[in-house]
């Protein structure tokens, strides 16, 4: 989870250097902002820094190593509902490390991307890791329900 921390803290330095960039990118291609191909590029070049190996290996080994431990000690008194969201949580987590692991991993290899991307949807789609196991959040950085984020109200995303 360390490392998650890290890598958050790395990424917003970087992201704080590249406000300015990109603001100044935006105003340059007008008031109606970029066309939407470039924007694509954008958004998909994004994703694929956040769905890295770099990212999101060791955040998703420490939690591989800690969920079957937790299962095993909660077993009697988790609900229902949360030991079969945990379960599928625990199966994503081992296909991504696995895809990971693999002696033939290479970032490059666009079919191992996506199927990285679609795991951490279907991830994202069980909520939130049972905190035990995730330790304690960034400063600030709450999660929802769904296990994204919670945003400030004045926050939209359009």
């Amino acid at each position: 989870m360390e490392k998650l921390k890290e890598s958050e803290t790395s990424l917003n330095a970087e992201a704080g250097d590249d406000q300015e960039t990109l603001e100044k990118l935006l105003k340059s291609l007008g008031e109606d902002g970029p066309p939407e191909d470039q924007l694509q590029g954008l958004l998909e070049n994004m994703m694929t820094q956040l769905m890295s190996k770099e990212v999101l290996y060791e955040p998703l080994k420490e939690l591989n190593e800690k969920f079957p431990a937790y299962m095993k000690e909660k077993a009697a008194t988790l609900k229902d509902e949360d030991r079969k969201r945990f379960e599928g949580q625990q199966v994503v987590v081992q296909q991504v490390v696995a895809i990971f692991e693999d002696p033939g991993y290479s970032p490059e290899n666009v079919e191992q991307n996506v199927r990285v991307v679609t795991l951490m949807n279907e991830m994202q789609s069980y909520g939130s890791p049972p905190s035990e196991i995730m330790g304690p959040l960034p400063p600030g950085l709450e999660l929802g329900q769904d296990g994204l984020p919670k945003l400030p109200d004045s926050c939209t995303i359009a």
